[in-house]
């Protein structure tokens, strides 16, 4: 049931036990709305700015380019650090 594009109003009406022109019934969507609960998506904690901007500058491969330009630079080699 997941490629809702390829099928047709008809044959998606059918699998979803519904009705084109009428909709669901006030019963039929009580019962959905205790079986499957609210459309709701689940909040998820957001990091702060900070976090992500911490997490990206102490990642491995950023650190090693940081200690590779602190080398770089302690050898006097400028254009290069």
């Amino acid at each position: 049931m997941g490629n809702f594009y390829k099928i047709t109003p008809t044959e998606l009406t059918k699998q979803l036990n519904t009705d084109l022109t009428n909709g669901l019934s006030m019963e039929e969507a009580t019962e959905r709305l205790k079986k499957y609960g609210y459309n709701e998506l689940i909040e998820q904690n957001i990091k702060s700015p900070w976090v992500i901007l911490w997490e990206q500058l102490t990642a491995t491969m950023v650190l090693v380019l940081i200690f590779a330009a602190v080398v770089s630079a302690f050898l006097g080699d400028y254009k290069d650090a």
